[in-house]
């Protein structure tokens, strides 16, 4: 709350002094801090005030661009939550196009990564596979190793459904390196999960407990309580 606090002055700042472009930068991100705390009403009434500036001068400017890319990055998670899909796809697009012309390559393809997502949730996992793989590959291409694991983990999830075995251990053990290297707790916990569930249809208790342990150890340390919630129902 005391980072939303000082992002809320500082766009005022930027205001005060003139710099619209920058305090709508910055907004975006106050949006998105909104976002994950809950305060969704809020994070929406942000993001919406951005978009209606939305002008051929105003897309002249990177940083209101960058603003605009994360105001529509809320937008699409919002709708995704509420199972409005095609809203999501639409939104997730539009930012893309915004971090494009701001020149955030990276954060174009994260735009992508979002769009995979809705795909995913929706249930065209055909159209999700593609664009998870384009996605891991343009984040290799560009050494944003992070970005692409995610991608990686991802796509193994949709191969899991899909029911290619090997190939999902295969992409998540790909990912789990990055994860571990960075220490990236929550999204090792995700890999884990999957690598449990995977070694459950193959067969293998031993590796599959052994994954669901570490997984259930980590998560119940960094309190993150869904993902405790699901791996104990993936082991009754």
């Amino acid at each position: 709350l005391e980072a939303t606090q000082m992002m809320k002055l500082a766009a005022e700042t930027a205001l005060q002094i003139g710099d619209s472009e920058f305090a709508v930068q910055i907004q975006g991100r106050l949006a998105f801090s909104q976002l994950f705390l809950g305060l969704v009403d809020e994070a929406v009434g942000v993001a919406n005030s951005i978009l209606v500036g939305d002008t051929p001068e105003s897309r002249k400017s990177p940083a209101w661009c960058l603003g605009a890319g994360s105001a529509a990055g809320v937008l699409a998670r919002v709708a995704l939550s509420g199972r409005e899909f095609k809203e999501s796809r639409r939104l997730t697009g539009l930012a893309q196009e915004y971090k494009l012309l701001a020149g955030d390559i990276v954060g174009s393809w994260l735009a992508k990564l979002a769009e995979g997502n809705t795909c995913f949730f929706s249930g065209d996992l055909s159209s999700a596979d593609d664009i998870y793989t384009e996605v891991s590959a343009e984040l290799s291409n560009i050494g944003f190793r992070y970005g692409a694991a995610q991608a990686e983990i991802n796509l193994a999830d949709v191969n899991l459904l899909r029911g290619n075995i090997d190939k999902s251990l295969s992409l998540s053990t790909k990912a789990e390196s990055v994860f571990r290297g960075l220490r990236a707790v929550p999204d090792l916990v995700e890999v884990l999960r999957i690598q449990t569930e995977t070694y459950l249809k193959l067969g293998n208790q031993q590796d599959a407990l052994r994954t669901a342990d570490e997984a259930l150890r980590l998560a119940r340390e960094k309190e993150i309580t869904h993902a405790v919630e699901g791996l104990e129902a993936l082991l009754k």
